[in-house]
Order: C-alpha cells, then structure tokens, then sequence
C-alpha cells in the first residue's frame, strides 16, 4: 500500500506483528482534554476474523466484533471488542461510559436504531438542538412510545425519502467511522 502512494517506508511482515501482538498492551487513547469542547460522535463495529495457525488456517475461522466510536476528527474515543454474539446496539452504555465530554451530535447505522440507544445518546447531548442521526429501519413508523428524536429520523426519512434524507442531515458524515477500519 505504502509503495502505491509513494511513501517511502518501511513496514514490518505481518508475522512480526502476530509475534509481537501480546507485548503491544492496551489502545492508547488521544486524552479528550486536547480534543474539542464538544464532539459529534460516530458509532459503528466490525468482524474482525481469528485463527491461530498462520500457516494453514481452519476452514471453520472464528471471528470476533470490535465496536468503536470515533470523533470528528477521526480519533478513537472508545473501542471494545466482544464475541461475535454481541448485538451493535447493546454496547453502547459501555462505549458512552468512557466518553466524558458532551455530544454536539451522534451518528450510528440503521442496527442501533432502538429506543434504548436514542435514550442513552440523549443523556450525553450537549442541548437539545443536537441530533442523533440514525436511519430507521424499513418499516419504522413513529409512535409515542418512541423517542422523539427517532420519530424526527422517521417522520424525515417519509418526507424527503432516504437518499434525501442522508444528504439534508449530513448522515453520510458517518463514513467516518467506516474509514476508521480501513
């Protein structure tokens, strides 16, 4: 990759990294205090595939989840990382426990669109011009029993159609995260 973008640089075998991954410890995180005052927030995980012999690997791999939040500025703010029967929407309180500064707003794909996430996102949110951006899923149609901002989502979402609806809420600022994987 280094020598497509005419980067000089030399970088380590893959096999130096499997030798040396139990040395390497924790992710260290960028100190939020040198971050921003606020943070638009981006949620998302990823299957990360496992298996122990390098040289002839196991037809039946297993694989794991790392789930991320990520800043606007494309800095990890919290990581964890779970069985792969870990539902997306389920790690949130965890990941929002190790956020300490208020969110100016909150973006996530359409697996965490439940309540619960709405709720938790919304205990951090700076005031309540902020938005949690997160696409309903198909058949979502707004209810009492809903949160308000994921009746907003859906309500927008009828109006002006998905594609529309991506472009007027700035959701595709979400990609973000994805990028973060790469």
């Amino acid at each position: 990759m280094f020598d497509l973008l005419l980067i000089d640089l030399d970088v380590p075998h893959h096999t130096t990294f499997s030798r040396r991954s139990k040395s390497l410890g924790k992710i260290k995180y960028i100190e939020q205090d040198s971050l921003d005052k606020y943070l638009n927030l981006y949620i998302d995980s990823s299957g990360l595939s496992t298996h122990r012999n390098q040289r002839k690997p196991t037809k039946n791999k297993s694989w794991r989840k790392f789930h991320m939040a990520v800043d606007g500025k494309v800095h990890i703010v919290a990581s964890e990382l779970t069985s792969n029967k870990a539902t997306d929407a389920s790690r949130v309180k965890r990941l929002m426990s190790k956020v300490d500064k208020p969110l100016t707003s909150a973006s996530a794909d359409s697996a965490y669109d439940n309540n619960q996430v709405y709720s938790l996102l919304s205990d951090h949110l700076k005031n309540k011009k902020s938005k949690i951006l997160i696409p309903p899923k198909k058949n979502s149609i707004a209810s009492d029993k809903s949160h308000p901002q994921r009746n907003r989502n859906i309500r927008s979402r009828d109006r002006y159609g998905k594609r529309t609806w991506i472009k007027k809420s700035k959701y595709n600022l979400r990609n973000r995260v994805e990028n973060t994987f790469l």
